[in-house]
């Protein structure tokens, strides 16, 4: 008898929660990469997709697993997570995306590629201070909406036809390293699909190539950096090529 009344009594207290009207909507949006996206009134329209407000709804009647789903649907959220408390409230938590570079392909159209290997359209409220990519890239948002980088690079098919997997390696790796993220500023792809390096300091452009041997050509441009520039001047070289194999061939 006493194990039957307190299911009772927890059913009971079950109902009462479900029957509880909805007092407070939490969104909790993490800007620790400093982008700003989206706001709480981004979401709050979100929330009008399942209804116009979720205050005073009762808390069991409101579908929080539907409200995640169109949530995480925005293409500058990386993850959400929706849950309901007993006390009432709607707690929606959002991890924004963190692009790594924006592309400016050949047909005029720009989005960002995300750390994470995601196409990401652009922003009307917000633009993110990352490198450019630009030059003979001829991808589209679009068509590549739901395929991310890494699928590129694991189809051979794929990847033999573009370089965008070659630009995102290159920028992942400089991305990683305060002095290559500090010091190059743009990656350009020239007519004979070699990646190009424009740097912050000096007037010359780094001939890389593609994303073969990448760490083995950042350590030999860093000692050209520190041993050779520093008694020639950082403005003598046009081109500075590093696409051979333990030589760097520069012109002026």
């Amino acid at each position: 008898m006493l194990s039957i009344g307190i299911l009772a009594l927890l059913g009971f207290v079950e109902h009462e929660r479900k029957a509880m009207p909805c007092n407070n909507i939490e969104i909790n949006i993490d800007e620790s990469n400093e982008m700003f996206f989206i706001d709480n009134q981004d979401v709050m329209e979100m929330i009008k997709l399942i209804g116009d407000t979720l205050i005073g709804q009762e808390i069991g009647q409101i579908d929080v697993h539907k409200l995640e789903k169109i949530i995480n649907r925005n293409p500058s959220v990386e993850n959400a997570h929706v849950y309901k408390t007993i006390n009432g409230e709607v707690i929606i938590e959002i991890k924004q995306r963190t692009p790594l570079f924006r592309v400016f392909s050949m047909s005029g159209e720009s989005y960002y590629i995300d750390k994470l290997g995601y196409f990401m359209p652009l922003s009307d409220k917000y633009t993110a201070r990352v490198p450019v990519a630009s030059g003979y890239i001829f991808e589209k948002y679009a068509p590549n909406a739901d395929v991310t980088i890494y699928d590129i690079i694991k189809n051979d098919s794929i990847a033999s036809k573009t370089i965008i997997d070659d630009v995102f390696l290159i920028a992942e790796f400089i991305s990683k390293d305060a002095f290559w993220n500090a010091q190059v500023d743009q990656l350009y792809v020239n007519i004979d699909r070699d990646i190009e390096l424009i740097p912050r300091v000096g007037n010359h452009n780094i001939i890389f190539g593609n994303a073969e041997n990448m760490e083995e050509k950042f350590n030999k441009l860093l000692v050209f950096y520190q041993k050779a520039l520093p008694n020639i001047g950082w403005n003598e070289y046009k081109y500075i090529n590093l696409k051979y194999k333990d030589q760097i061939i520069c012109s002026k």
